[in-house]
């Protein structure tokens, strides 16, 4: 039977195409073993309900492990203390309900708290009586990220945790949180599995232009959470470097918006600093609808297959000159990025894209990387300081 590429949920291995996860697995293991609590963050499709049913298999020989996910259990498990409390047992048991009866059971009869106080003393009474250390894995978790009841639960499961480091409660031996479209998929069904340079570009377009949860996730979470936007702006706008410090920045990580990379922090992928980037462009442009060029100027600065890219960048001069020649230095440094990918963006119309070098933008100059049909054009903006100061560039 031809194997297929599965974007619905668990891989199965005669069925899908899967990569061996056996050292991923070799190295969360150890992690449980020593009682961590820590979640597994990647995007959407990067196997992360496979891994934790591949763990599941692997921990049950020693553990009792309940995997779980508050995915289609609806929002009314999250209206309300009691309401979650008085039916969060009987989730957990729902996922062992057709493989181990005993433990369906004995989670069932647990299924008595009101508040989270009763809650954290029937988690302990529970596992006393299991005998056994128990594992909790829950899949989608980003789907209740934003319920307050379930951050409370949360909470509860960290406090939990903290005592028993002290000897004072006994709960989980380890807490694994699962939350966030295949490139591959695209190329391989409806780029009739063409592998070039080409089609990567155009799979990440699709990507990028795509409604999703996913995306609208990462912008809501931007948006409501301040902390979040100012490193988010100051990293891409700015060129600003965070070294990573776990009490300011676990959130954004929880989010999938950042991660660690060594001690610094970075947006979590390519493909999500992109969209940011158009995200925060069209922003600009709703602020200054100046950007929006007469439909008689894009056409003469591209066609299907090419941008005039020279008469592009005469034409950003002009413009910069009549809308912001009052402006200070300081705003250029600032601003200028933006500006410029705002004014790029209508040219483009949804043929093409851009992203922005990181390790430039760091150093405090913008090189752009504009995709459009089989053309690519590298753009390297600085600040004007004079005839003397280019030559010597």
């Amino acid at each position: 039977m031809k194997k297929l590429f599965n974007i619905t949920g668990l891989c199965i291995k005669d069925k899908h195409y899967m990569v061996d996860i056996t050292n991923k697995i070799n190295q969360i293991v150890p992690m449980v073993e020593r009682g961590d609590y820590f979640t597994i963050n990647r995007p959407r499709q990067f196997g992360k309900t496979t891994t934790l049913n591949v763990l599941k298999e692997v921990l049950s020989k020693k553990y009792l492990v309940i995997k779980t996910s508050f995915e289609g259990v609806g929002d009314n498990l999250f209206k309300s203390e009691e309401e979650f409390c008085s039916r969060v047992f009987k989730t957990f048991a729902e996922s062992v309900k057709f493989t181990d009866k005993k433990t369906y059971e004995l989670l069932i009869k647990y299924n008595t708290s009101k508040n989270f106080t009763e809650l954290s003393s029937n988690i302990t009474d529970f596992i006393l009586e299991t005998g056994m250390k128990v594992v909790l894995l829950i899949d989608e978790v980003d789907k209740n990220s934003s319920s307050r009841t379930f951050l409370q639960f949360l909470g509860l499961l960290r406090n939990k945790y903290l005592l028993s480091n002290e000897g004072e409660d006994i709960t989980f031996q380890s807490v694994v949180l699962a939350g966030v479209r295949d490139i591959c998929k695209i190329i391989d069904e409806t780029l009739n599995a063409v592998w070039t340079e080409e089609s990567v570009y155009t799979a990440v377009k699709t990507i990028l232009l795509e409604k999703n949860t996913l995306f609208e996730d990462v912008i809501k979470n931007i948006e409501n959470n301040e902390d979040i936007k100012v490193v988010v702006e100051e990293m891409l706008i700015h060129g600003k470097r965070f070294e990573y410090h776990p009490m300011v920045h676990d959130k954004g990580i929880m989010y999938g918006i950042f991660r660690r990379d060594d001690n610094r922090l970075a947006i979590h992928n390519s493909i999500f600093e992109t969209y940011i980037y158009t995200y925060l462009v069209g922003m600009q442009e709703l602020k200054r609808p100046s950007f929006r060029l007469p439909i008689s100027d894009e056409k003469e600065l591209s066609t299907d297959t090419d941008l005039y890219m020279d008469k592009i960048l005469l034409k950003f001069r002009d413009f910069m000159f009549e809308e912001f020649r009052k402006q200070d230095e300081k705003f250029y440094e600032s601003q200028a990025r933006l500006i410029f990918l705002a004014y790029l963006k209508p040219i483009l119309n949804g043929k093409g894209f851009y992203f922005v070098e990181p390790q430039t933008r760091e150093n405090k100059r913008l090189d752009v990387v504009v995709i459009y049909g089989k053309q690519k054009y590298v753009i390297e903006l600085k600040i004007w300081n004079g005839e003397n100061t280019m030559k010597k560039a």
